[in-house]
């Protein structure tokens, strides 16, 4: 680890802390996936090339203190503090049970990998609006991760982050949901592979919990990718049904829309973006099915 000062400065605390680790997953390939850095005696210590010297807008951020009750300031651009508590959990009586939602607790101190998924909560196909359903992660009876669903009023849509721990890089991960609504558990229809340090959805393109399968499962691909001034997309439907092309960039704005009246089972679509002067990058291409089913796209566009 290396020593470096402009980071520690940026915190003060009501307690001296013992130690904290702050981690991000790298979401730019210029900079190190190893992304760590360690407070420990008084200053900040970092992995070599971790690029972890000041902290980056957009960046999801995981924090690890040993010392309860730790208030922590944080000096941003604007130079004024804004605290933040940070609460050492501890175990919580009793095992958490996948058919209680009442009993559902993680203790994220007690792994060493985690994933963020970004989601929905669809009930009976309709997308849950309860502030107080939630969805658990479990392995076995091994509580993983829980998630609660916030409202984001930029998109007008209750949706859930939620970190999922393991102490292994990659394993099945089944997932719970409570709706509040009906006080009723369901399970959500498909297991999701866990991976470490993954992104599982996307605010503009979030993952959807569900007790039941979309009605339709789509399969297809994208192509020129990159593209200049044309995407094109092959689709496979179990069903016809017709759909909405959605073109974003990775925080979240439209940049483009398009519906497409119902389509046969096989069928191509064409995405048109050349009066939009779009700079070089990555964007989104979701594809978003009348019955249920979306297909989200990494794109790279270039200029000729």
């Amino acid at each position: 680890m290396q020593t470096a000062s402009p980071l520690a400065s940026s915190f003060t605390f009501s307690t001296q802390p013992d130690s904290i680790i702050l981690k991000t997953v790298a979401q730019n390939p210029n900079y190190s996936q190893n992304m760590v850095a360690l407070y420990q005696g008084g200053s900040w210590k970092y992995a070599a090339n971790s690029d972890m010297s000041q902290l980056r807008p957009d960046f999801a951020y995981k924090m690890r203190v040993n010392t309860l009750n730790t208030q922590m300031n944080f000096t941003g651009a604007n130079t004024l503090q804004t605290p933040v508590s940070l609460l050492r959990l501890g175990q919580q009586n009793g095992t958490p049970d996948p058919e209680a939602p009442e009993s559902w607790f993680v203790n994220p101190a007690e792994y060493e990998h985690n994933s963020l998924i970004t989601a929905t909560v669809n009930i009976d196909k309709t997308e849950a609006k309860n502030a107080d359903t939630k969805v658990a992660a479990f392995v076995g009876d091994e509580c993983r991760g829980v998630g609660e669903l916030v409202y984001v009023k930029e998109l007008d849509r209750y949706m859930m982050q939620m970190m999922v721990y393991s102490d292994v890089q990659e394993e099945e991960i089944e997932f719970h949901i409570f709706d509040a609504d009906k006080k009723r558990r369901y399970t959500h229809y498909e297991a999701v592979s866990f991976k470490a340090d993954s992104l599982l959805g996307t605010l503009s393109a979030p993952y959807s919990f569900r007790n039941t399968p979309p009605d339709a499962s789509i399969s297809g691909d994208v192509y020129p990718n990159p593209f200049e001034n044309r995407l094109k997309v092959r689709l496979n439907s179990d069903k016809a049904q017709s759909y909405t092309l959605r073109l974003t960039d990775l925080v979240g704005h439209t940049l483009m829309e398009k519906q497409v009246s119902d389509k046969t089972n096989t069928t191509q679509l064409t995405l048109d973006t050349a009066n939009l002067d779009l700079v070089e990058g990555v964007y989104l291409l979701q594809v978003v099915g009348s019955l249920g089913e979306t297909l989200t796209f990494k794109v790279f566009h270039s200029k000729q």
